[in-house]
């Protein structure tokens, strides 16, 4: 007896449920079956092609028959026998002991097979079950944009309700759920930024209905921000945007959102939960599919630390899924003033700027012990004083610092010293100068090795800068000297040869 139940039973991947009452009927044939899909997701388009026709044939039991002609892309998967029925290979089965489930291959050849089909009944889901009215027996292959099944419809069988498995809960829009938004509209999981400025951030996902066979009633992001920032709490943004929208809707916060807070007593971490309800009065709200986007700011903050990435680092997931982690990098360089025999001078001060010439000031305050930090809140910073210090909260960028004032007894410099810092620290080596005094080691001084920022000031008398009478008083007067000795060398000459 030639069955090809084993048809039936793998490829109706799903089980059977009820059929709400507010099924959508589409009316695609004189025969008298239906297919129900019963999860059918909100805006999504669903086509059914039949594949092959089915037939009960009461001689054998009520067993059933499939007839027509094998797709050429589908003889791996599917033979005739001698009365020209169309059985299945067991290559096609995971299984063969129980052949429940379509294979990977099996299941990619139909969805290829569809692809080529211009023939198909399809409609788009209220968000309701969807209902394909009168259809003739056969075995169908049902496709959306989000994946394809298979079902067979025959006398035994009339009314079939499938559930769409292909609807997964959230996935990322891009290779991450969560981006930092550079200023250029672009998008990276690693930036750097000085204290005080601000970073954009954004969370972008695919929205469906349903996972699986579960009805979404709300998405729940939940996103961590290491201390090292300071957020923005009016700066939330949160947009929904339908597969059949061409623009995103934007949700209001605490009726179409809602946002809690929570910050941890140990490591400082600001915990956001953005709440979105997916339902409402059991219904839906949104298309299946629908992409979700929040954006927010925050700003870096003096908890920064630039040798613990993790006061930085920002954390999203939704529904505990697709989580990924942020970093947004600071940096600090020491600055050590000698003279030329590299031994550490104090009594310098500096400011910092953002060119060779003119620029705007980086304004930085005094933390204690040659520590400062930047303070992009500040018009003017203090001054930086060294011998040793150590200047944190920069982003990679060139910098330069500019001397205001020389230790006594040595000349101040003319030009700004350039900084330039790309991924890394600028960190200096400096060591004690040790003296044996009385048998014992007594440190008499510091000595600059390597690394960071080294500045040498030269001893002397500081002359004015060029530009101005400056030097320039010096080189005419002393010009004039000269030519006047000339002179009067030339006429004593004179007067003693008589001339």
């Amino acid at each position: 007896m030639k069955k090809v139940f084993a048809i039936l039973l793998a490829l109706t991947m799903l089980l059977a449920m009820a059929v709400p009452a507010m099924a959508q009927n589409v009316n695609v044939s004189t025969g008298n079956g239906t297919i129900t899909i019963s999860n059918a997701a909100k805006g999504e388009t669903y086509t059914i092609y039949k594949l092959f026709d089915a037939t009960v044939t009461e001689t054998e039991g009520g067993s059933i028959a499939y007839t027509g002609n094998i797709p050429s892309d589908l003889s791996a998967y599917f033979t005739k026998d001698s009365a020209d029925n169309i059985l299945t290979t067991d290559a096609a089965w995971k299984d063969p002991a129980t052949k429940t489930e379509m294979s990977e291959g099996l299941r990619t050849a139909l969805a290829e097979w569809a692809a080529t089909q211009t023939e198909g009944a399809s409609a788009t889901s209220d968000g309701t079950a969807l209902n394909f009215d009168n259809v003739d027996y056969g075995y169908y292959v049902v496709t959306t944009t989000q994946g394809e099944q298979a079902i067979t419809v025959d006398s035994t069988n009339p009314t079939v309700t499938i559930i769409d498995k292909n609807q997964t809960g959230s996935t990322p829009v891009n290779d991450n759920l969560k981006n930092i938004v550079n200023s250029d509209g672009t998008l990276t999981q690693v930036n750097s930024a000085s204290i005080g400025e601000t970073v954009n951030f954004e969370i972008k996902f695919n929205a469906t209905n349903y996972e699986g066979t579960t009805a979404k009633t709300e998405y729940r992001v939940t996103d961590i921000l290491g201390k090292g920032f300071t957020l923005d709490e009016s700066s939330w943004i949160v947009t929904v945007q339908g597969q059949t929208e061409s623009v995103a809707t934007p949700l209001a916060k605490d009726t179409d959102y809602f946002v809690s807070y929570a910050t941890s007593l140990t490591t400082g971490e600001r915990t956001c939960v953005i709440r979105i309800p997916w339902q409402e009065n059991g219904s839906f709200k949104y298309d299946a599919r629908a992409v979700v986007t929040i954006t927010y700011s925050a700003t870096v903050n003096e908890n920064a630390d630039p040798e613990d990435l993790t006061t930085l680092q920002n954390t999203a997931n939704v529904d505990d899924k697709n989580e990924n982690t942020t970093t947004t990098n600071i940096y600090y360089f020491d600055l050590v003033k000698t003279g030329s025999d590299n031994v550490v001078i104090n009594g310098a001060k500096f400011k910092l700027y953002s060119a060779q010439t003119g620029g705007t000031e980086i304004p930085v305050v005094a933390d204690g012990d040659g520590q400062y930090h930047v303070d992009m809140n500040r018009e003017t910073g203090d001054d930086i004083e060294a011998g040793e210090a150590r200047i944190t909260g920069l982003a990679a960028d060139t910098y330069w610092l500019q001397e205001t004032e020389a230790p006594a007894g040595y000349n101040k410099l003319t030009a700004r010293v350039k900084v330039e810092i790309t991924d890394a620290n600028l960190e200096a080596i400096v060591v004690d100068i040790n003296e044996m005094h009385d048998h014992e080691q007594v440190v008499i001084g510091r000595e600059w090795k390597d690394g960071g920022i080294h500045v040498i000031n030269n001893a002397g008398s500081e002359l004015p800068a060029t530009g101005g009478i400056g030097t320039t008083i010096f080189y005419v007067v002393g010009g004039l000297l000269m030519a006047a000795a000339v002179v009067l060398l030339v006429t004593k000459k004179k007067v003693a040869s008589g001339k």
